[in-house]
């Protein structure tokens, strides 16, 4: 087996080299993305922000490993690491975890596994051991592990997903969604944002089951993929989580969007264009995508961190601040000045325009041609028309 070394910030790690073209494939013997070294970044963002809050040390658990790259760079780059568990079920991955692992020389505080992700969990889970941090990065779905992980954390711990089938998440793909997710969807301008919270839909669901209430502390889209960080609680009566599940009653001609009580459907036509053919979408998760609280804990702890020097990784963060507080689903403004045949005026006048009028109004990580307020559509089309 002939694999490649890389370098991602202080790991070392051998793994399979890219196929021709540069593509990859989940089928190579040792899997490693280079492109997703953000999605790590951020990870150990996270890690770091969670220490400083609890200071607590952490046990943390990666079950889909690969090379094993994530679990070494929490040993060599984390604070507050009692021991970190890497695991894969195939041979060869995990022949080279143990490689990589001796490479770093983190072999006092990694332990490498050999076996399937949901039996591994489900074992730690049966000998009384749990996790502070489970950290689920499959290639599709991470539905599939969700429940073996939540046996095997622990009240106050951080479940980590990582999702990659975004057609179904999306609503692209009607069936495939309703199928895996059991969730009713359709094809709309907000389809980032709508498969992000489809995505914690499920997993909050997943956890209610179990009479645990996974709290989703930071969530972002990125390119081909979903993360979303939970943090698990005790379920109590008091929480009223079921008021943040709503539907959304969504009109497929002009794309306003209202939100509706799972109780009743009160609207039955559109009030901005008159359309009576609306769509039903959910039940979803309304409430917020992440914490402010973590939010400025990871901006305090890694102020001078090589991972905040990533332009974009800082741009997102930032994003994801400015837009924390708005109610759920952006507009893009090309897609409706594109339907109102106008030239699209530059975000940052609509916002202003908005901010004039008396509404609340802010950029969105899911498009930089998109915007987050608390505005209706129509009044939306108006600013456009008068600025465009």
């Amino acid at each position: 087996m002939e694999l490649s070394v890389f370098q991602e910030r202080k790991a070392k790690v051998y793994a399979s080299a890219l196929e021709d073209k540069g593509e990859l494939s989940s089928s190579v013997p040792v899997f490693y993305n280079p492109k997703m070294f953000r999605n790590r970044d951020i990870t150990l963002c996270v890690i770091n922000a969670y220490h400083s809050l609890t200071k607590k040390p952490l046990l943390f658990l990666e079950p889909l490993a690969a090379s094993g790259i994530r679990g070494i760079r929490v040993a060599l780059e984390c604070k507050g690491i009692l021991r970190v568990v890497v695991s894969d079920k195939r041979k060869t991955a995990y022949s080279a975890m143990v490689k990589n692992i001796e490479l770093n020389k983190v072999g006092d505080n990694v332990l490498a596994l050999n076996m399937d992700a949901n039996l591994l969990m489900s074992y730690f889970s049966a000998i009384g051991f749990k996790f502070d941090f489970i950290d689920i990065d499959p290639f599709g779905s991470p539905i599939y592990y969700v429940e073996s992980a939540l046996r095997a954390l622990k009240v106050g711990g951080v479940l980590a997903v990582t999702a990659t089938d975004l057609g179904p998440l999306c609503g692209v793909n009607l069936k495939k969604c309703r199928e895996r997710y059991g969730i009713l969807s359709c094809k709309t301008e907000y389809k980032y944002e709508l498969g992000l919270r489809t995505l914690i839909t499920v997993i909050i669901q997943a956890g209610l089951r179990s009479k645990y209430f996974l709290e989703p502390i930071l969530s972002y889209y990125e390119r081909h993929y979903y993360r979303v960080f939970f943090l698990s609680k005790k379920l109590k009566r008091s929480m009223h989580v079921n008021s943040l599940f709503m539907h959304v009653i969504h009109c497929p001609n002009c794309q306003e969007r209202y939100l509706s009580d799972l109780t009743q459907f009160s609207i039955t036509k559109c009030f901005n264009c008159g359309n009576n053919k609306l769509r039903i979408i959910g039940p979803l998760w309304t409430g917020r995508l992440s914490s402010r609280d973590l939010l400025d804990a990871i901006m305090r702890v890694s102020s001078n961190s090589q991972y905040l020097e990533d332009k974009k990784t800082f741009k997102l963060l930032k994003l994801l601040i400015e837009e924390n507080n708005f109610p759920p689903f952006y507009f893009d403004i090309h897609f409706h000045c594109s339907r109102l045949k106008i030239s699209p005026p530059k975000t940052l006048e609509v916002l202003r325009e908005l901010n004039n009028l008396g509404y609340r109004s802010s950029r969105t990580h899911f498009s930089e041609t998109a915007i987050k307020t608390n505005a209706n559509l129509s009044t939306l089309q108006n600013v456009l028309v008068r600025l465009s």
